[in-house]
């Protein structure tokens, strides 16, 4: 899976397939909001797929770590995090 580096810069706009209708669409991004999707035609479809981020209610461990274990460090934490952006997963829960 490819993995995405979004522009440091204010605005900028991303291209790709809507996950459900295949469409190519253009989502414009301003200071991290989305003001704008648009669809457009081109001969080349766009390689990325756009779909909402997924949710975990329950996340149990990833990647080698076992959140029901004692000894989790904010470090620990911070790889889980980027491992999960990685893979679609916009927000979890941790108590």
């Amino acid at each position: 899976m490819e993995e995405i580096t979004l522009p440091h810069s204010e605005i900028w706009k991303l291209n790709a397939l809507h996950y459900k209708t295949g469409e190519a669409i253009s989502i414009s991004v301003d200071r991290q909001k989305i003001t704008a999707i648009q669809s457009y035609h081109t001969q080349d479809k766009p390689e990325r797929l756009l779909a909402p981020g997924f949710v975990d209610l329950q996340v149990n461990g990833y990647k080698g770590y076992d959140f029901n274990k004692p000894g989790m460090v904010s470090e620990d934490w911070d790889s889980v995090i980027a491992e999960f952006y990685k893979v679609g997963v916009t927000t979890f829960f941790r108590l």
